[in-house]
């Protein structure tokens, strides 16, 4: 929908002390190729809470004693010092408060009069709407609507005002055949005030965690509605991508150089351009489409995994979505494919859209961390640590699967009995965290505590696909994180009532198991330590450093706090 004329706007000169134009010196509009409408209102959600400040001021000047008043006091200071103008066809421009200010005899379009306007709401502590209205065919206008009451949806036209500055009069909407509401909550736009939910950022295989549970890692928009939660998937998406270049950068050689910088440089321009709708989707089908010549040589297991992931975050998708396909709005749009299919769903306005959202993002999460290079190393990593029960973790952790009546029965104290317990549930989140199978973790943990506490000896095939080499490297951080958990229990209680040898380790001293020396080398595979098992016989002082390798430990910032922060996250 267009304005019907060019207005005549005042010079806004009595308030330009309210805007501070200096901040704007490294700013610029936000272009967009003109994609989703949900991406749009998301990226404009965004913009409003990025910048509140830009209206802070102006927002005191236009507050008055009711609520239509100010919402009136709103319409009239835009559409009189703002000019409306069309954007560029086929260009989306999305500006901060203070580019409209500055750009207000040129003109902009319904997006910038709306973040415009939601800011200063938001400033005010009011509830708004965004709300995008169709009049033939697809989403053509959005402006801003206020419940008359706070809490209540605007589900009749008696319930809300209407802010809409491309039209001339106050309170007034041009009939419309479809509208799709997006809560701007205010309390998620004070920060700083005691009200405001502080949002936790989480680590490396954490990101998917609260998905779809009422909140969303950014605090922007409504994480119940269907498209809060495709705003609230790309976000977490996107959070991952990140953490993933932070581990790859803190860690150059986690992964084989060749295929190292060819992943670390996807993820690089998948990050660039993932605001960008068309562009995310066209380097997702781009990099789906390799070939295994991206594969991981010195893994060849992990042959085409980057591939794999790329290929779930669109994929997964569609396939969660298929029985919701023909209940969308327009059903032509549910064919899409890739991360954007998400984004269609949300026109239909039945609850089954939510549903649909959610289990779609769901999916596409979990197969995003799952599959990417950097989980599968150090799943595998974590696996071998514990099958070969290095710094002789398994041989701890392995009591935590008795039962209490078994521990009891068996002599071991039930005060440290439960803490280990608990220690071995923080190992299982983090486990989760990175999407590994359960009954692997426990198999390689009892193969690793029989090996250790009923000096068996022997190894055989890892649980997950990778059985040759492994990222135990790529693990480091976790694993000391988890001998830091053990330091915590007092052994020599746990055990001093233990009558059967075979119950009980024959040192229950683990001083010289629970700290990795800075330059240990930790084995790649289970050849190399069977190789030279005296190497890595977690008993008395591991072993020092050896010239002949370069994958030495990496318990470098990255990683430890990859660790650290997935189980703070996961509690």
């Amino acid at each position: 929908m267009q304005a019907s004329h060019k207005r005549a706007i005042g010079s806004g000169r009595e308030y330009e002390r309210y805007f501070d134009l200096s901040r704007l010196k490294r700013s610029d509009k936000v272009l967009l190729n003109r994609s989703s409408v949900f991406d749009t209102v998301a990226a404009m959600a965004k913009i409003v809470k990025k910048t509140l400040p830009d209206t802070r001021q102006i927002a005191k000047r236009l507050e008055a004693e009711t609520l239509q008043q100010t919402c009136k006091n709103i319409f009239d200071f835009v559409y009189s010092h703002v000019q409306y103008t069309l954007d560029k066809e086929g260009v989306e421009q999305l500006r901060r408060p203070l580019r409209t200010w500055a750009d207000r005899a040129e003109g902009v379009d319904c997006d910038c009069y709306s973040i415009f306007i939601s800011s200063i709401l938001s400033n005010l502590r009011i509830e708004h709407y965004l709300r995008m209205t169709s009049y033939q065919g697809d989403w053509q206008h959005i402006y801003v609507v206020v419940p008359t009451t706070s809490g209540r949806t605007p589900s009749t036209r008696m319930s809300y005002y209407a802010i809409d500055c491309v039209v001339d009069r106050f309170d007034y909407e041009v009939p419309f055949t479809k509208n799709h509401d997006t809560l701007m909550s205010a309390l998620q736009y004070l920060d700083g005030l005691p009200t405001a939910r502080k949002i936790d950022i989480p680590g490396f295989g954490a990101e998917a965690v609260g998905f779809g549970t009422g909140g969303s890692i950014s605090g922007l928009g409504a994480a119940g509605t269907a498209e809060g939660l495709y705003a609230d998937m790309l976000d977490r998406m996107k959070l991952h991508l990140t953490n993933t270049l932070v581990l790859l950068k803190s860690s150059p050689n986690m992964l084989p150089a060749a295929a190292g910088r060819r992943f670390r440089s996807q993820v690089e321009q998948l990050l660039a351009v993932w605001d960008n709708a068309p562009e995310r989707t066209r380097l997702l089908d781009l990099f789906a489409g390799y070939s295994d010549d991206i594969a991981i040589s010195r893994l060849g297991a992990l042959s085409g995994w980057p591939k794999s992931m790329f290929d779930n975050i669109g994929k997964g998708i569609k396939q969660a979505a298929g029985w919701v396909g023909d209940k969308v709005s327009d059903g032509a749009k549910a064919v899409a494919t890739g991360v954007k299919n998400a984004a269609e769903w949300t026109g239909d306005k039945a609850k089954k859209a939510v549903e649909a959202v959610k289990d779609a993002g769901q999916y596409a999460l979990d197969k995003m961390i799952q599959l990417n290079p950097v989980s599968v190393l150090m799943r595998n990593g974590l696996l071998l640590a514990f099958k070969l029960n290095l710094f002789r973790m398994a041989e701890r952790l392995g009591y935590g699967y008795w039962t209490e009546a078994e521990a009891v029965s068996k002599g071991l104290d039930v005060s440290e009995y439960r803490k280990l317990k608990g220690k071995l549930a923080d190992v299982q989140k983090m486990w989760k965290g990175l999407r590994g199978d359960e009954d692997s973790l426990k198999k390689n943990i009892l193969q690793g505590w029989e090996h250790g506490v009923k000096k068996r000896g022997g190894v055989s095939g890892l649980g997950e696909p990778v059985s040759a080499a492994t990222g135990t490297a790529a693990a480091s951080g976790l694993i000391a994180t988890i001998l830091t958990w053990l330091k915590g229990i007092d052994f020599s209680k746990l055990f001093q009532f233990v009558k059967s040898a075979l119950d009980r380790p024959a040192d229950t001293n683990y001083d010289a198991s629970n700290t990795i020396p800075k330059d240990f080398i930790l084995p790649n595979s289970e050849e190399e330590y069977l190789a030279d098992q005296g190497r890595y016989e977690p008993t008395g002082t591991p072993p020092g450093p050896t010239p002949k390798k370069d994958n030495t430990m990496l318990i470098v910032g990255g990683l430890m706090a990859a660790g650290l922060v997935l189980m703070s996250s996961q509690k």
